[in-house]
Order: structure tokens, then C-alpha cells, then sequence
């Protein structure tokens, strides 16, 4: 919404109007307190009905008949006969028949109010740092300094003045830092979206590693798997061979031995001896020649370890610092 001031033209809800101060809409600050909202009644016609304001408090409708410039306030007939018997000094009061146009109304969410009592503040203790209505004032009657708020002091135009120049900064502040925290959150995110990236880059870069030396475990597998298949293959061409002579001499060894002459005796023993050796050598050679692998996995150790260790492998690390060292100074 636009500042209802329309030489400001500033645009925005929830805030204060750089230029003039003026509320855009009532909001509620961090503190809980309602903020102030300037109604804006400059251009109201003078012959409409303005409420009593110390009759409004009373939850009571009297229509108001004069306006106090020195408090700032409208009030009724009863209500301005009792003002200035009780509030003493000079009062500069105006008809409002007479006036051109009513002045500035604000409402201050019964911050005027004493939450205790419901009556009106009319007091502020200085040693209690307290606003107080006629009852708290009689509690505090004993205190040193209590003013009565009645009287206006110029001071507190200008202390007003540098708390809503105050509520601008801080204001200023709370929207610095917002917009601060913001990016502070996106930072963030994407700072864990790259730790995610790289431990799926590490993972990846793992199963690359440990596929390639798989690869290179099965063709040394295949290899001794060729190597030794050859030497069966050969040991399963040679025996039969052997059988097969061994097959051949035996019945002529029984047969003379059993019906040969002494003489056909020695001759087959002789021959059928040096076949025997010749058989028993080329056996042994077989058998010499040939060793029964005894195969296994051997992993690097590094990796055994790794996978043996119960400590976490990848671990998230968290710094803290404070936000006013990432803050541009005099904003936060």
C-alpha cells in the first residue's frame, strides 16, 4: 500500500513511511507491542461526529464538542469542564464548530491505558521507570520523582522523534538481516548439495576402482584356469598311452611265466624290465613335472581395512561463527 501522504508515494505494508514516519498498516513487532497506526483524518469535513476520546476509553459514546491543542486530545463538554478544573494551567482549546479542518487523530492502541487498572496514564515514575494511572500513582506517591504527564515538555517531542527514528533503523535492520538469513539458508543448502555431489563423486570413483580390479582378477583367473586345463589335458593324453603298453606286455609277462621254457623266461624278463623302467621314468616325469595349484584372494590391505573399520567413513563437519561477523557493519 501507498503512504496516504501524497507528496510520499512510498510503497510497502507492514512498515514505516521513510519520509513522513507515518504507519502503512498495523503490524506487530518482535516485541509483541502493537505498533502505531496514524488514522490520516487530516481532510476530515468539520461537521462530522468526532468521538469523545476520554469517553471512548470509558467505552462510552459523547460526541466532542472541543479540541485541547496543548493535549491533544477531543473532548466532550463534561469531559472539558472536568479538564480544566483538574488539570491546572493554561489550556488552549478550540471549538470545533470553528475549526476548518479537525487535526491529526491517533490511536495508540490503548497503549494510553493502564493495563493493571484500565484507567487512563496520567503519570510516569521516574525511580520505578513506570507509566502510571491515578491508582499506580497513589502506590507511588512515596517516590521521588513522579511527572505528571499532563504537563507536555518539549523534551518529549524530541525523545519521540529519536525512537521512531530508532524503530526506522531497526526496522532497516530486521529487513537487512532477513534478506541476510535468507542467503545465509541458500548458502547453505547448496554447500550440502556439493558435500552430497562429492560423496557420490568418491562412491562413484570407489565402484570404477573396484570394478577395474575385479576385471583384472577374472583375466588372471582365466588365465591359470588355460594353463592348468592344458596340463590335465596333456596328463589325460599321456596315461592312457602308458595303459595302453602296460596293457600290451602284461598277458606275455603272465603267459611265459606261467607255460614259457627257462630260456623264453629270462628273454621276457630282460625285454619286459626295460619297458617297465622305460614306463615307470615316463610316469615320474608326468608326475614331477606336474604341481596342484593352491589358489586364493589376496586384497590389498588398505581396503580390508577400510571395510573392517567401524569408524564412519565420511564424515559431516559443522562450524558455527556469529552472524555479526558476515554482516556488513552498521546495517546489523
Amino acid at each position: 500500500m501507498k503512504c496516504p501522504k501524497p507528496e510520499c508515494g512510498v510503497e510497502g505494508e507492514g512498515k514505516f513511511c521513510i519520509e513522513c514516519g507515518t504507519m502503512l498498516a498495523k503490524t506487530i513487532d518482535h516485541t509483541g507491542v502493537d505498533r502505531v497506526k496514524c488514522l490520516q483524518n487530516e481532510h476530515r469535513e468539520h461537521d462530522a461526529e468526532t468521538a469523545c476520546q476520554p469517553c471512548k476509553r470509558k467505552h462510552k459514546s459523547e460526541t466532542a464538542t472541543r479540541f485541547y491543542k496543548s493535549c491533544t486530545e477531543f473532548l466532550c463538554n463534561e469531559c472539558s469542564n472536568n479538564h480544566q478544573i483538574y488539570i491546572p494551567g493554561r489550556h488552549d482549546l478550540v471549538n470545533i464548530q470553528n475549526m476548518k479542518t479537525l487535526p491529526v487523530v491517533v490511536d495508540v492502541n490503548r497503549m494510553d491505558m493502564c493495563k493493571e487498572h484500565n484507567k487512563e496514564i496520567e503519570f510516569f515514575c521516574e525511580d520505578h521507570s513506570k507509566l502510571c494511572c491515578s491508582t499506580c500513582a497513589f502506590i507511588h506517591r512515596k517516590c521521588d520523582t513522579v511527572e505528571d504527564l499532563h504537563t507536555p515538555k518539549e523534551s518529549a517531542c524530541l525523545e519521540l522523534k529519536t525512537i521512531k527514528d530508532s524503530l526506522i533503523t531497526l526496522g532497516t535492520k530486521i529487513d537487512s538481516f532477513t534478506a541476510f538469513s535468507q542467503q545465509l539458508a541458500e548458502d547453505l543448502n547448496i554447500a550440502l548439495d556439493n558435500i552430497v555431489i562429492e560423496a557420490e563423486t568418491i562412491e562413484s570413483q570407489i565402484l570404477k576402482r573396484l570394478k577395474d580390479e575385479k576385471h583384472r582378477l577374472m583375466v588372471e583367473i582365466e588365465n591359470v584356469k588355460t594353463e592348468e586345463t592344458t596340463k590335465f589335458s596333456k596328463a589325460k593324453v599321456d596315461s592312457p598311452e602308458l595303459k595302453t603298453i602296460l596293457e600290451d606286455i602284461f598277458p606275455i609277462c603272465s603267459t611265459v611265466l606261467e607255460h614259457g621254457s627257462p630260456t623264453q623266461k629270462v628273454i621276457v624278463a630282460k625285454r619286459v624290465g626295460i619297458k617297465l623302467k622305460a614306463l615307470e621314468n615316463k610316469q615320474n616325469e608326468h608326475r614331477d613335472s606336474y604341481s596342484t595349484p593352491k589358489v586364493s584372494a589376496a586384497f590389498c590391505r588398505n581396503l580390508v581395512t577400510l571395510i573392517n573399520n567401524d569408524d564412519n567413513m565420511l564424515n559431516l563437519n559443522v562450524e558455527y561463527q556469529s552472524a555479526n561477523k558476515g554482516i556488513v557493519h552498521g546495517l546489523l
